[in-house]
């Protein structure tokens, strides 16, 4: 649908087809003020009218590239200070543009003053941000909460490199961009020439006549020595003010004349001073960036400046340099023509999209692919285009030089795009990333899709064939994966719950646990569950030793899978539980004594390992459990009949999964549980996406409620002051006794250690104290209430145990409706030796029965969790709704009306 025509204080905006026809702007669609993908391209060639048209009615916003392509140049002014500044020293022009930066008291808006862009061969207008001119300075003040916060200018330019959104476009805060003029007839001619001197003569005179004058400006001093003596004037910069100040700097004693190499020696000198200096290479690229905005490169008079066609190579369409003069590149300076540095920036600033995120800078060749620009990969990319255009080799110090200054100018300007591995969100729509040649499925509530279009988000990829996914099948079947797989009914909804939670970036993980004697196939099963949503070349590996090795192997995968663990020790229990549910690993930077680097992470995990695995009550709350019985010698499948048998199933699995994430997505809100687990997120939505499983909802939950009680009795059975208060208030409760107050010393007087477990009682009364915090939600698990209070004679705690009625489950649903692909469920395997399907008349849920029966594959059969149902008179295979509760109640405890039975 076509975005209406929109028009501020009463004066029509330009259409983006008109901006094009008319102004002969170069446009491009934005989401809020960032480009949806690649922009770089429309700097020096303007999208065809049909493209135009195609983003029109899509309804998308625009942005205008600035500079030559566009032939305007524009000030930009978002505080009353800066446009009061405009006003009065600016030439009039008549296109100004209400933008959406609004004060929210004052309702005063930020202006875009249009002037018409200096024509070649005069050198473009290039971008600068708070710009300093007349009263217009950068501060720096004092927060409430005592921190110190930069305040720019207000002021800036966009030129060539730059863009601004067009007018009746939205601003995030919902605010349009609105013209305040008539914009036709369509004359730039009639727009005033914009010169930059009319920032920088204003400013030079500020550095000449500073704050505090030397008093040495005399012809005896020389340049070098005036430059540091007003260099020792300056204040230090503030925390996250010294690439800016280090940057103005430099600027500013380039003015003095100076080399680069004084200017650089000066600055690192300098910089040593500060509280905390910037890494050295840093200062080396701010200090390459200062010389290149200072001195801006040249287009001889003759030399064509680049055009942007497109290509059809084997490696896709890209844009090319169709007609650049190209001069005989050096290494320097080739003779009537342009350096080779300044070739190699005009190429790349037309090939490549540069952008930064999180604290890296990254360049992409295409297909939605993020390589971080300081890499051996992203300078491969820089070399093969450079030669590609030219047929010349470039030299490694002009890669190195461009690397710098665009790391640089990236960290301090941006643009700031989406980055991710695998899996990517931006607002409510998700993507996978398949590695296939630029495919990514793009979920929403409405369903998904296959594209090969640049999407809003880049990937990183390790750039092996090994990553690839299939292309998924419309319209899957989830259960095509019992046809490799040794566990119950139960155990594959909560791998299948599991795996549609794995798709679902920014909201914490839970850890599956595969548990089995030796033989069960715990390994094969991790390889497959990995392979079919996050295929890496090392498919399983062991527990990473150091904490450091850990975070690189996270943030290098999507899912991990850590295979034949022994235990788990406190240590890494803590980093497990960190990966799944979100947190940093931090390390001092090499190179570097005060700077550190920080890998966030948050991260699905799949563990193996023998039983009683996980020990510890923090980590059960977020473990879901598979155990899994020995495989019988006569039914194991070779490795070379069982890879084929999962690469035939993987598009159909694939795509039931996708299906159920988007039955997610859409049915999210409407889900409502009556409780909720420590995993709360995950509970929800994997409830929400069983709307797309062919099974009832809620059988998932309910199994990972079993698994969750299961684990909380292995840790119980290890934890020696749990098993020991337990123990004494049952004693107490069978002589009558309530509930028992008094100090943890007290306590440790009282208690008896378990038999056998004495060297792992605690000494001291402090200690027992520690360990029955940790032990709490065991005992909590079992009816025991801890509770303390704090008098002048001490802490005292107190420990009452009360009787545990039959447990509910997280999700009671009074009118659970089964979905109408049901009918797969029943459905068999037509092939013996892979295995039957299988049997999906729900064992989790409550049939209106007064004779409760489970049916199950006899290959899949199991100890299913015991619980209850309300009993009512009809056929035990009916579908019809009831509510159902998981538990391990006995008979005197039903209420009234529930018998006990098999869910």
């Amino acid at each position: 649908m076509v975005r209406p025509h929109l028009s501020g204080g009463g004066v029509p905006a330009p259409t983006p087809e008109q901006l094009l026809t008319a102004f002969g702007f170069s446009v491009f669609p934005v989401s809020g003020k960032r480009p949806k993908g690649e922009w770089s391209a429309y700097q020096t060639a303007r999208a065809p009218i049909e493209t135009l048209q195609r983003w029109q009615e899509s309804g998308s916003d625009y942005a205008i590239a600035t500079g030559p392509i566009s032939g305007v140049v524009v000030v930009d002014t978002d505080t009353q200070e800066a446009e009061e500044w405009a006003e009065a020293n600016l030439p009039p022009t008549p296109w100004v543009v209400l933008t959406g930066v609004k004060d929210p008291v004052t309702g005063w808006r930020g202006r875009h003053r249009y002037y018409r862009s200096p024509s070649p061969p005069d050198s473009p207008t290039r971008n600068r941000t708070n710009i300093e001119v007349g009263p217009l300075r950068r501060k720096v003040v004092t927060t409430d909460d005592g921190k110190q916060k930069s305040i720019g200018t207000g002021l800036d330019l966009r030129g060539q490199g730059g863009y601004v959104v067009a007018p009746g476009s939205s601003h995030p805060s919902g605010v349009r961009y609105e013209v305040t003029n008539e914009w036709f007839p369509a004359d730039k001619v009639a727009l005033p020439v914009f010169n930059l001197a009319w920032f920088d003569a204003p400013a030079q005179e500020a550095i000449k006549a500073p704050a505090v004058p030397f008093k040495d400006n005399t012809p005896t001093s020389s340049a070098f020595e005036r430059a540091a003596k007003w260099l020792s004037k300056k204040d230090v910069p503030y925390e996250g003010e010294r690439n800016h100040v280090c940057y103005s700097a430099a600027c500013s004693l380039f003015d003095f004349g100076l080399s680069l190499s004084d200017v650089e020696g000066l600055i690192h000198k300098w910089n040593r001073s500060f509280p905390s200096p910037l890494p050295e290479d840093e200062v080396r690229r701010t200090v390459a960036s200062a010389e290149t905005s200072r001195q801006p490169p040249q287009h001889p008079k003759g030399a064509k400046v680049g055009t942007v066609t497109n290509r059809q190579s084997s490696e896709g369409t890209r844009p090319e340099l169709s007609s650049i003069n190209l001069p005989t590149p050096a290494d320097e300076e080739s003779e009537g023509g342009k350096s080779q540095f300044d070739i190699l920036m005009e190429v790349c600033e037309v090939q490549f999209p540069f952008f930064f995120n999180d604290g890296t800078a990254y360049l992409s060749p295409g297909e939605s692919l993020a390589i971080p620009l300081e890499s051996k990969k992203a300078e491969q990319y820089i070399r093969h285009r450079f030669y590609k255009e030219t047929g010349k080799a470039v030299s490694t110090e002009n890669v190195s030089k461009l690397i710098a200054i665009k790391t640089a100018e990236l960290s301090i300007e941006g643009p700031v795009l989406p980055v991710f591995r695998r899996v990517g969100r931006v607002d409510d729509t998700y993507f996978l990333d398949l590695c296939q040649n630029g495919k990514v499925v793009r979920m929403t509530a409405s369903g998904w899709e296959v594209t090969q279009e640049q999407t809003e988000v880049y990937f990183i990829r390790n750039g092996s064939e090994e990553e690839a996914l299939p292309v998924p099948e419309p319209g899957g079947n989830v259960l095509k994966l019992s046809e490799v797989v040794n566990v119950s009914e139960s155990s594959l909804k909560l791998l299948l719950a599991y795996l549609v939670a794995a798709l679902r970036p920014g909201f914490p993980f839970v850890v599956l646990v595969l548990e089995g004697e030796a033989g069960s196939g715990k390994s094969s099963l991790a390889r497959v569950l990995k392979y079919l949503i996050d295929p890496t070349k090392e498919l399983i590996r062991a527990m990473p030793g150091q904490e450091r090795d850990f975070a690189v192997y996270a943030h290098n995968s999507h899912l991990l899978a850590l295979d034949n663990l022994d235990r788990i020790t406190p240590g890494q229990s803590d980093m497990l539980c960190r990966a799944a549910t979100g947190g940093g690993f931090a390390s001092r930077t090499h190179y570097s004594m005060t700077d550190e680097t920080v890998i966030s992470i948050q991260r699905p995990v799949i563990l193996t390992g023998i039983q009683g695995l996980v020990d510890r009550a923090d980590m059960a709350d977020r473990v879901a459990l598979v155990q899994l019985e020995r495989v019988a010698d006569q039914e194991r499948i070779p490795e070379a009949e069982l890879w084929p048998i999962v690469e035939r199933i993987r598009p159909q699995v694939l795509g039931g999964l996708l299906d159920a994430f988007c039955a997610g997505l859409k049915s999210l809100d409407s889900v409502k549980l009556d409780r909720l687990p420590r995993m709360a997120d995950f509970a929800k939505f994997t409830t929400a996406a069983e709307t797309g499983f062919p099974w009832t909802q809620g059988e998932a939950l309910a199994a990972f409620q079993q698994t969750r009680e299961n684990l909380f009795e292995q840790a119980l059975e290890k934890d020696v002051v749990a098993l020991a208060v337990l123990e004494f208030l049952e004693d107490r409760r069978a002589f009558g006794q309530g509930e028992w107050e008094g100090t943890s010393s007290d306590l440790l007087a009282v208690l008896t250690p378990p038999t056998g477990l004495e060297d792992r009682w605690p000494r001291k009364g402090s200690k027992l104290g520690k360990r029955l915090a940790k032990a709490a939600p065991l005992l909590r698990e079992k009816g025991v209430v801890i509770s303390s209070r704090r008098t002048g004679k001490g802490r005292f705690i107190t420990l009452a145990l009360k009787s545990v009625s039959a447990k509910a489950s997280f999700l009671s649903l009074t009118s659970q409706t089964p979905i109408s692909s049901r009918s797969e469920c029943d459905k068999t395997s037509d092939s013996s030796k892979n295995g039957p399907s299988p049997n999906c008349h729900s064992p989790g849920r409550v049939t209106k029965t007064s004779h409760p029966k489970t049916e199950t594959s006899p290959e899949l059969s199991h100890s299913e969790p015991r619980g209850y149902g309300k009993s009512d008179e009809s056929d035990g295979n009916d579908n019809s709704a009831g509510t159902f509760f998981i538990g391990h109640p006995s008979e005197d405890e039903l209420p009234e009306g529930w018998e006990s039975g098999i869910i």
